[in-house]
């Protein structure tokens, strides 16, 4: 029996659900695919009782360029790697439905599921192409996936803009997983596709060259759908600079040999700052000199030799006019290491990792899949033999790419990157060790991208405003570890961000949000699970409210447990739970 414990301050909702050892029958679906070159039809015949109303497909290997329907189908959803079908004449047994796509590649396999009219799987299955010379009849219109909706919106911040000005962009309810193009005008600014809910977050920037007058800022989706909006672009005034006090970016309080300290901060443009380091002694360790540009933002580091001292070393910073102070112990190893099994898995294969930690101290883990979400997180203390392991279990429908294995414990953190059907790459990602935070806190922030490359970190809030900004580099693996001391940051929702090149990553997180006296009004997409499976959990509470969720097995054991919030609507921010293998059956 396992069952979900929602906890916040004086009231709780225990939900429960059942967890079956019995699978449900076989539904008899046949399926060809006819190729020509990358332009493929897929027939589905119905052979079993259910009737058919929706077919999902997708591929691993290549990319949708368009696809085709037949008369009451339409696709509401589209991206690169997956088109669903939707049909408002449901498929009756021994019906045929055909569909045409168009893809970047030729000879695949694809692979597709089918749902009934009530939305449950009635197979999954994949097929193979057969190759054809040539088509009797090609496809008469190839539909190219749509992204924008009636009910899509995007917004452009700051308000005051000049030629050459940094933006945000925001949308919501877009179509997930869709490719768009952001003008001014008719100048591309910039391509890229929404995220998993059809939402996304932007930075770039106007060209120096756009005239200051009135522009179009206009989102464009394959189909040439648009969604504009007009806003004035004003000559860039002349400032009377401002002194910039000289700031330092929090750093652990522990770090190992042969790591990389890093120091960031702001202090006036096109000034000098003199890092003076002392060992534990108070000799003279190390000097770093470094300039800030022209927007007063300044950061270097210092590798800590293998042979350092162990002990407290300092660091006094000054600009010429202020001095600050920073102070660290160096240690002697790593307390927190995790080594996955291996570095590329196969689709149905365990994603397994083995770590040791701290004994008898709690210990926060997140595996952040290739879209950037979360798809998996534990948070427990670890056992006296100080040995753990870390599994995900994998399908032939999960997604390829980079998987990244986030660990947290105390100002401890480690970073590993693999691979589902391909060796892990290079991509750009972070996350938080909490979710909620009180004003007292400092947030720990990993963030992982091509190595020593340049990173600019903001923190966004709730109404779009830069609260924070911070430029960085990431260390010669390609991570980093950030503090953010958050005194300075009044209670609400917020949003990391961290920005290289033309990629991007978030994570959300709140200060001092009270917890909620109302109870939740909760939904679940099922009531029976299986294990593996994912409990995506959503609901309704008191606005702006840090809630608690914990997972409970019929021993009354705490398996997992989790933090979230819910939005100024009352919304709780999607969250899930995994079911482990090895758990009791039951409610």
């Amino acid at each position: 029996m396992l069952r979900i414990l929602f906890v916040f301050f004086t009231s709780f909702v225990l939900i429960g659900f059942s967890l079956d050892d019995v699978f449900a029958d076989e539904q008899e679906i046949t399926s060809r695919i006819f190729s020509f070159e990358t332009t493929s039809i897929i027939e589905f015949t119905n052979n079993g009782l259910e009737e058919i109303k929706t077919i999902r497909i997708w591929l691993i290997d290549s990319s949708f360029i368009s696809f085709k329907l037949e008369n009451n189908w339409t696709s509401p959803i589209a991206s690169l790697d997956t088109i669903i079908f939707t049909t408002s004449e449901p498929i009756k047994t021994n019906e045929i439905v055909k569909l045409g796509i168009k893809t970047e590649k030729s000879n695949l396999l694809i692979h597709w599921e089918v749902y009934d009219q009530e939305d449950n799987s009635i197979e999954v299955g994949k097929t193979p192409s057969e190759i054809m010379q040539s088509f009797v009849s090609e496809p008469e219109v190839i539909i190219e996936p749509v992204g924008i909706l009636p009910e899509s919106t995007f917004k452009v911040v700051p308000k005051n803009l000049h030629p050459g000005s940094t933006i945000r962009v925001t949308g919501d309810n877009f179509v997930p997983n869709s490719s768009l193009k952001l003008f001014v005008n008719d100048s591309r600014l910039k391509s890229f596709v929404t995220d998993e809910n059809g939402n996304f977050m932007l930075t770039t920037k106007i060209h120096k060259t756009t005239k200051a007058e009135q522009v179009n800022f206009v989102l464009k989706d394959k189909q040439e759908n648009e969604k504009i909006i007009n806003l004035y672009l004003t000559e860039i005034e002349q400032k009377i600079s401002k002194n910039i006090d000289l700031t330092v970016s929090e750093i652990q309080n522990e770090f190992f040999r042969t790591e990389r300290l890093e120091f960031s901060g702001t202090s006036n443009p096109d000034s000098l700052i003199i890092i003076k380091i002392k060992n534990p002694q108070g000799n003279l360790f190390s000097t770093k000199v470094q300039n800030t540009d022209f927007q007063g933002y300044w950061s270097t580091s210092i590798d800590i030799p293998f042979n350092a001292q162990i002990g407290k070393y300092s660091a006094e910073i000054t600009d010429g006019k202020n001095i600050l102070t920073k102070s660290w112990d160096v240690i002697t190893s790593k307390k927190l290491n995790i080594f996955p099994t291996k570095l590329s898995f196969k689709f149905n294969e365990l994603i397994k990792f083995n770590g040791t930690a701290t004994p008898n101290e709690q210990i926060n883990l997140i595996l952040v899949g290739p879209q950037g979400n979360s798809v998996l997180s534990k948070n427990f203390v670890v056992n006296t033999s100080g040995f753990f392991e870390i599994e995900y279990p994998t399908t032939s429908s999960s997604l390829e790419g980079t998987y990244v294995l986030y660990a947290f414990q105390k100002y401890e953190t480690q970073i590993i990157s693999v691979g589902l059907d391909t060796y892990p790459k290079k991509v750009i990602s972070t996350q938080l060790n909490y979710v909620n935070y009180h004003n007292s806190d400092v947030a720990i922030i990993g963030i992982t991208g091509e190595a020593s490359q340049d990173i600019s970190l903001s923190i966004i809030d709730k109404n779009d405003h830069e609260r924070f900004n911070d430029k960085i580099k990431l260390d010669f693996s390609g991570k980093r570890t950030y503090l953010l001391n958050l005194t300075t940051f009044p209670p609400g929702i917020y949003t990391v961000l961290v920005s290289m090149a033309n990629f991007q990553a978030s994570d959300k997180f709140t200060v001092d949000l009270q917890s909620s006296h109302v109870p939740i009004d909760f939904d679940m997409l099922k009531n029976t699970y299986y294990q593996g499976d994912s409990i995506y959990i959503t609901g309704t509470s008191q606005p702006h409210s840090k809630i608690h969720l914990f997972l409970i097995d019929p021993d009354e054991t705490i398996i997992n447990e989790k933090e979230t919030f819910t939005n100024k609507n009352g919304n709780l921010f999607s969250t899930s739970f995994l079911i482990p293998y090895g758990e009791l059956f039951g409610k």
